[in-house]
């Protein structure tokens, strides 16, 4: 009987210590949705990117043609020597240089043709004007072919003449079912990680224009301009298009898939000015993306390195061939309970052997170094775990980003470190009450969790809707 009666006490207070890891599992997670909702845990989001990004072996792709290379977006990088030795370093490009280019490129007939150079007329008098009614009228009559054209939008600028200008040229090339895009690229802790598919961005346009949705659509810059050129403010630039023009909204945008960047490197083309070769690459289902390289203003630093801005266009658009997949508020509440219960019994465990040996080390009368190299042993062996776990769920996450999916371990690196502080405490006040023959209150204990359920029940509630009722 008394080996039945141990048992059964045993198993309550397993189920005990379950229920506990369960409730402070659930808790964490339900005001962990609250933070994410509002937007407080995004610096933790793009740093937990850019560790899950850095894991995946981008390095280990191949750069030659091969099965993982894009076969529908590539990418025309103007280099350093074309710059030179055809453009004669002059800014604007030479309208006449950039006609004859996309007029090879265009004679391979790509799906479209995403144009990452200010096409724009400059001010009246300006050299690099020469060409640039041909270049209009060139653009204009390819625009009636299969081949569809996206440019970025003109540089801003202050001078009201030139913007009136800019506005007439753009309103033209709209008119004649030239696309536009917004060239703008949003970064996070001074990385690119993500796109956003909400956006009229160079990518997003470049894919295919009609994947907007309908309540985007007024930011498009074609639909703006056709509105008069008071609602162009991307034109103007005394005024910041990205504060006017919401069209970013960080719950929706995706990161770019783990090795977008590496393929559409991989698949790009440096054209050097000497001959068109090269261009043989190009089919009739590419997305081309033309841009430069070796402007280092028009650059952006990226898990991959320093990499130039229409890379990251194109890696928008191989994202959006096969995007990535944000796990949803619930599942991820699931995957933090099922893990924070884990992590609890084993910090824990982990904790309470350390306390106990810290005891041992207190009442030592003999073999005291022994005793304290244990206890350091422990100390050590708890860090170690802290570690290692944070590693499991970095693995986890670059796993599923290797899958398509993104789930933010950012929920997950605060319950560990909260568990395992919580851990820390809980079996330091046990080994303590079991020191000096203490019992515990239940009464007392039941108070307090009943106390505590109910300050805290407007959050749990509120984090509960947000997980389960607000999509």
């Amino acid at each position: 009987m008394q080996k039945i009666h141990s048992k059964i006490t045993q198993l309550k207070e397993n189920l005990h210590h379950l229920l506990h890891h369960a409730l402070v599992a659930s808790t964490l997670g339900l005001i962990i949705v609250i933070f994410e909702s509002h937007g407080l845990l995004n610096w933790l989001d793009s740093a937990s990117l850019r560790v899950a990004q850095a894991i995946n072996p981008q390095a280990s792709l191949p750069i030659a043609s091969g099965p993982l290379v894009a076969e529908r977006v590539k990418t025309i990088l103007i280099s350093s020597k074309a710059y030179e030795r055809v453009f004669y370093q002059e800014s604007p490009l030479s309208r006449r240089e950039l006609q004859g280019l996309l007029a090879e490129i265009a004679s391979k007939n790509p799906k479209v043709i995403a144009i990452d150079i200010d096409m724009s007329p400059g001010p009246s008098e300006a050299k690099s004007n020469h060409g640039q009614l041909e270049l209009d009228q060139w653009l204009q009559s390819n625009s009636k072919s299969n081949t569809k054209y996206v440019l970025v939008t003109p540089f801003p600028v202050v001078d009201e003449k030139l913007m009136q200008e800019k506005y007439i040229w753009m309103k033209k090339m709209c008119e004649a079912g030239i696309n536009f895009a917004y060239p703008h690229v949003g970064t996070s802790q001074g990385y690119a990680l993500r796109m956003s598919p909400t956006t009229p961005s160079l990518g997003v346009i470049a894919h295919n224009k009609y994947s907007l949705k309908e309540d985007f659509f007024e930011f498009d810059p074609c639909v703006l301009v056709a509105s008069g050129i008071d609602q162009a403010i991307f034109l103007n630039s005394l005024l910041d298009p990205a504060l006017l023009i919401p069209t970013a909204n960080f719950a929706t945008m995706l990161p770019l898939t783990p090795d977008a960047i590496e393929k559409c490197l991989a698949s790009s083309i440096h054209w050097n000015g000497e001959g068109f070769s090269s261009f043989k690459a190009i089919s009739s289902t590419d997305v081309v993306f033309l841009g430069s390289s070796y402007d280092p203003r028009d650059t952006l630093l990226t898990t991959s390195g320093l990499q130039p801005g229409v890379i990251f266009h194109a890696a928008t658009t191989q994202t959006l061939i096969s995007p990535t997949k944000k796990i949803s508020h619930s599942m991820a509440l699931g995957f933090d309970i099922v893990l924070g219960i884990t992590a609890g019994f084993l910090f824990s465990w982990a904790w309470s052997k350390y306390h106990r040996a810290a005891g041992d080390l207190y009442y030592a009368n003999k073999s005291i170094f022994r005793a304290y190299f244990i206890v350091r042993a422990w100390l050590a062996l708890n860090f170690l775990l802290l570690g290692t776990w944070l590693c499991v769920i970095f693995f986890f996450s670059a796993a599923l980003l290797r899958a398509q999916i993104w789930a933010s371990p950012a929920a997950m690196i605060i319950g560990v470190f909260v568990k395992a502080l919580i851990a820390s405490r809980q079996s330091s006040s046990q080994e303590i009450k079991k020191t000096n023959d203490r019992h515990l209150d239940t009464n007392s204990l039941k108070s307090i969790v009943v106390w505590d359920g109910i300050l805290a029940s407007p959050l749990l509630l509120y984090g509960t809707y947000l997980t389960f009722f607000s999509h």
